[in-house]
C-alpha cells in the first residue's frame, strides 16, 4: 500500500497532523514533488527515512498557497525499503532519473497500489515508467490507456504547466486529496468492514459479481477480496499474497502484510498462520 496526499494550488501546506499519521501508517520512506509558479520545471525530493529528516525538507522548502504539492509516504512491497525507491519519480527512461533523490523535471508520476512485482532492487512502479509510462509522450491523450494500466491503483501525475492529473478513488478532506484514510490516527483500521456492493474506482454503478470468495467488477476488471487476517475487504491491487496452513492461497492486507513481517507474532518464519491458529485455540479453550 502506501498514501498520496495532493495540496492543490491554492491551498495551504499540509498540517503537521495530517504528515505524521501518514508517516506513521506508511513508514518505510517518503518524498514530496513541489509545482511553483514562475518555474518550469518540477522539484523533487524522496528519500527520508525518517519523519525528522522529511519535516526539516518541508520547513526548508518553503511550500506556498500558491504552490501545488504531491506526498507520498510509503509502505514497501517491491524493490526493497531504500531511499532511492521512495516516490515521487520523474516520468523518464533514465534509471539515474529514477533512483535520484533531488531532480528536476517536466513531469512526475506518484503511484499507491500494486503494478505487478519489481525486479531486483528495482520496485513496480519503476519498472512501470521504465518500461511503459516513459514510452507514452503526451500524458494528456494517454490518461485512457494509463487508467487501464494501473485499475485498482491510485495515481498523481503532475506537470510543470500545473496540469494535475489522478486516476483511480481519492478521499477528499478540507479540500486535500487523499489515496485512502490512512491519513487518520486510526490508520488502516479506519476502513469499511462491509463487502463492498459497488466498485469504487471505476464507480460504474454496477453489482460486484461474487466468484468463489472474490468480488469483481465486470466493468473495469477491478477486483476486492476480504484480508485473511484482519477481514477488511480491500482492492487485491493492494494486497499481499500468503499460503494458510493448507497450502490455500490467502490475501492480505498490507497493515496485516507489515505486522507479518515485524514479526508480531502472526507468523512463523515460513508465512503461514500456525502461530495466529494456535493463540485462536487458547483463547477459544479460555473463554
Amino acid at each position: 500500500m502506501c498514501i498520496i496526499a495532493v495540496k492543490p494550488q491554492g491551498q495551504a501546506p499540509l498540517p503537521i497532523t495530517a504528515i505524521t499519521a501518514c508517516w506513521n501508517n506508511n513508514p518505510d520512506g517518503a518524498g514530496f514533488v513541489i509545482r511553483r509558479p514562475g518555474h518550469d520545471y518540477l522539484l523533487i525530493q524522496k528519500g527520508f527515512m525518517t519523519l525528522d529528516g522529511l519535516l526539516a525538507a518541508l520547513d526548508a522548502s518553503a511550500i506556498q498557497d500558491r504552490d501545488t504539492v504531491i506526498y507520498h509516504f510509503r509502505i514497501a512491497t517491491s524493490g526493497g525499503i531504500t531511499p532511492a525507491n521512495c516516490h515521487p519519480f520523474p516520468i523518464s527512461g533514465n534509471l539515474n532519473d529514477l533512483k535520484s533523490l533531488t531532480v528536476k523535471c517536466k513531469t512526475a508520476f506518484v503511484h499507491n497500489g500494486i503494478l505487478g512485482k519489481g525486479s531486483g532492487d528495482l520496485s513496480d512502479t519503476q519498472l512501470y515508467i521504465l518500461k511503459t509510462l516513459s514510452r507514452y509522450g503526451n500524458i494528456k491523450s494517454n490518461l485512457p490507456k494509463i487508467r487501464k494500466d494501473t485499475v485498482g491503483s491510485r495515481t498523481a501525475i503532475l506537470n510543470a504547466d500545473g496540469q494535475l492529473w489522478l486516476t483511480g478513488t481519492w478521499v477528499e478532506e478540507d479540500a486535500y486529496h487523499f489515496s485512502n484514510r490512512t491519513f487518520t490516527d486510526l490508520g488502516w483500521y479506519d476502513f469499511a468492514w462491509d463487502m463492498p456492493d459497488t466498485c469504487d474506482y471505476c464507480q460504474g454503478g454496477l453489482p460486484l459479481i461474487a466468484r468463489d470468495d472474490i468480488l469483481v467488477c465486470e466493468q473495469c476488471g477491478a477486483q476486492y477480496a476480504a484480508c485473511h487476517d484482519c477481514e477488511v475487504w480491500q482492492p487485491i491491487n493492494d494486497m499481499k499474497v500468503y499460503n494458510d496452513n493448507n497450502d490455500n492461497t490467502v490475501f492480505v492486507c498490507s497493515f496485516c502484510a507489515k505486522e507479518r513481517s515485524d514479526g508480531f507474532g502472526w507468523l512463523d518464519g515460513h508465512g503461514n498462520s500456525r502461530a495466529r491458529a494456535d493463540i485462536e485455540r487458547f483463547l477459544k479453550d479460555w473463554a
